[in-house]
Formats: structure tokens, sequence, C-alpha cells
């Protein structure tokens, strides 16, 4: 498979020593206007280890392009992909505090990118070459030396915009009008109605479709659908989880949320849906005692894939969701993983694989396309592959270094 997946590699930039904002008060509950961000904040000199908190997200854009975000201490780190490799690298976003939880989303041709540090959230609004278009700051309240593990974003046509983070047992929500600059106001609070700390958060949907808002706290998983106001969550429980990951399924004309859970060495996938939501279907078992530290599903509704891999190894495990089987493994890179985000497009499954501070925060663009996919295992069909193509352009094998 290695001879036939096309691969980007590159480093993150090295950060400079830019003054940043240094510790502040910030009232609770307050949001600083769009363009105030910067001019209000005291500037100070940064610290602290870079690879400290490396994060990685993904968004897809309409027209096939996605956004790749990556946090480096204080900073984040933007560049536009095709599925051939990095088309367009976007300017530095400093945060100031180190950053420990990232969120981005497309909003029409432009881009929302969501980054956390300490209880302080900057939103900033780039345009479709990257250029900054607005900055605002938000506080997440709570104390300050307690870090927001995770945040999530969700912006759909016609809708406000909803920033959610962990509160307590809970999910927390800040909101505002489609349109930059408009104001930020708090929304609704969601409790998760279970014993645990939220951790993590996430929002998996369709571009035309509902979407669903995912919060794993302790051994419960919640899942709330957006688009169903006042709507109870789906519960999902289970026992030591180690990794959850949220994505859809497409079942003839309907779509549900997918819940994927680590527990123990087993992995498990459930459905949101009817009187049975919550109940779960265990996949084989990956190779090795140790639980899984990561998983991520990928690829299309109608036959996502379920990758999972351990910080300690550079093998990624696979699953097919739909026939719930085992995949033979993609093989360890030369390093540790410690994160992954994917897309999908008409060129196939696009992995970004991003490794741990013994690999300097290196990041792979991995592209399957159908042809592995079948010799994986899958069976893509003849509709499957029909608004497939190769990208363009063509991507040099094996390694080409992002400037």
């Amino acid at each position: 498979m290695a001879d036939e997946t096309r691969v980007r590699v590159w480093e993150p930039h090295s950060p400079d020593e830019r003054a940043v904002p240094d510790d502040r008060a910030v009232p609770d509950d307050r949001a600083v206007p769009a363009g105030r961000a910067a001019s209000t904040a005291r500037r100070g000199p940064r610290g602290g280890d870079p690879r400290a908190h490396p994060r990685a997200v993904v968004a897809t854009g309409a027209a096939g392009e996605f956004l790749l975000c990556r946090s480096e201490d204080g900073d984040v780190l933007v560049s536009l992909h095709t599925p051939a490799g990095p088309r367009l690298v976007g300017p530095l976003l400093s945060h100031g505090d180190p950053v420990t939880a990232l969120a981005a989303v497309p909003d029409g041709e432009r881009w929302t990118v969501a980054a956390v540090g300490r209880r302080t959230a900057r939103v900033w609004t780039l345009g479709p070459g990257l250029d900054t278009e607005a900055t605002d700051e938000l506080h997440l309240a709570g104390a300050r030396d307690v870090p927001v593990p995770s945040v999530a974003l969700h912006a759909a046509a016609g809708r406000r915009l909803e920033l959610f983070w962990p509160s307590g047992q809970g999910v927390a929500c800040w909101e505002r009008a489609p349109a930059p600059g408009t104001g930020w106001t708090r929304g609704t609070t969601r409790p998760m109605g279970a014993s645990g700390a939220v951790q993590r958060l996430a929002v998996a949907g369709t571009p035309q479709g509902r979407s669903w808002l995912s919060a794993w706290g302790g051994d419960a998983v919640r899942v709330w659908d957006l688009d169903a106001a006042g709507a109870r969550p789906f519960p999902v429980d289970s026992v030591l989880i180690h990794a959850v990951a949220t994505g859809v399924l497409r079942k003839g004309r309907r779509t549900v949320p997918l819940v994927a859970i680590a527990s123990g060495n087993e992995v498990e996938i459930a459905e949101c849906e009817g009187w049975l939501f919550g109940t779960g279907t265990t996949l084989p078992p990956p190779p090795g005692d140790a639980p899984l530290d990561g998983l991520a599903l990928a690829g299309p509704a109608h036959r996502p894939l379920l990758v999972g891999w351990r910080n300690t190894s550079g093998r990624l495990h696979l699953w097919d969701v739909v026939a719930e089987r085992a995949l033979p493994d993609v093989e360890p890179r030369g390093y540790d993983v410690s994160q992954l985000a994917s897309t999908f497009g008409d060129a196939g499954i696009t992995l970004l694989v991003r490794g741990g501070p013994q690999a300097a925060l290196r990041c792979d663009q991995l592209l399957l396309t159908p042809q592995n996919l079948i010799r994986l295992g899958v069976p893509v069909t003849a509709a499957d592959t029909a608004g497939f193509r190769p990208p363009t352009p063509p991507t040099p094998f094996p390694e080409e270094q992002l400037p």
C-alpha cells in the first residue's frame, strides 16, 4: 500500500520571537468585539515548550479544498490543501497562551478558526485567501489554571455560528450571527446528565443535511441533534473509555449519527437512532493488549472507515464500519502518531497524520484512492468510483517538503 499511497510531508513552522499577550484578568462571560482582541492585549515574552499541546483539525470546503490547522505552543498554522497536497500557506495566527483546543469550519467562502489557551478563545474569520478579516476574543468561564481540553464549531447556512466548550458536566455555547463582527451572546447550555467532566467535543454531519454535537466525559457519551431544539440527547455508555470518535452513517435515505468507542482493548460502534440508540456493536480487536489512544471516522457517509492508533506506535488500525470487520493495518511511518484528521473528496480519503513531540510535530498527508481501498478489501462499487478523479497536479512520490 505504501507504493500506491500519495504522500505529502512537512514540518511545522518554527515559532518566531514575537511578543504575545501576558496573563491578564478577563471579566467572566465577556466577548471582545471583532478587531479589538489584538489591540486590547498587553504584550510579554512567550514561554513554554512549542510541542506541549499539539492539536490538528481539518475543515472541508465546498470546492473540494480543505483547511488544515495545527497548533504549536501559542500559534496556529493554517494552510489550504487539495488531495494533491498543500496549495496555500496562510499567516501565523497567534493566541498568546499555549493552545489546548482547536476547531475550524467552512463558512461559505470564508473559514472560521477557534483556538483556546487557558480560559480564552480566539476566533479568527479568514477570507478565501486566508487573510484575517476579523478576530474575536471570548472568555470561557472556569478556573484559569484548569485548561479547556476541547472545543467545537458549528456553521450552517442561515443559522448562527456556534462555539461549544466543556463546562463541568455539560456543554456551554457562545453564538453569533453568521456575519463576522456582529457580537457574541451566550447560547444554550446542554447538561450531560452523567458523572464525569466533559473532555472531548465534536460536531458531525453532512454539508447539506443535519448535524449532531457529541460530548464525552468519563464513561458516558451524549449526542444532541442540533436541528431539534430542546431534544434530549442520545446516551451511549461504556466503561473505561480511552477514545471516542463521532461521524455519520447513511442508511438508504436516512443519515444517523455514529459513535465509535475504544474501551479497554475493545472497539465498539453505536448508531444513535430509534429505541435501540446507544446499543453498540463490537468490532474485531486491534493487535496488541494495550488500549487505543485515538479513534477517527473517515470516508464517505455510506461507507465510513474507522481508524485507530496508539500514541506509542506509528501503526494505523483500520475497520470497515459497514461490514464490521478489520482491514489490514497501515504500516508505521517511522514515528509515533499523536493525532489524525481526515477528509473525503473525489480523489479518495485523505488522512492527515501528525506525529508526537519525538517527531517534532511532523505531519503527513496520505491519500487513499479507490484502488487502495479495493486492495484493503473495501468493496468500492462502480457507483462509488464514478465521482473519483486523480488529484491535479499529480503528487510527487514519495515525499515533498512544504516550504
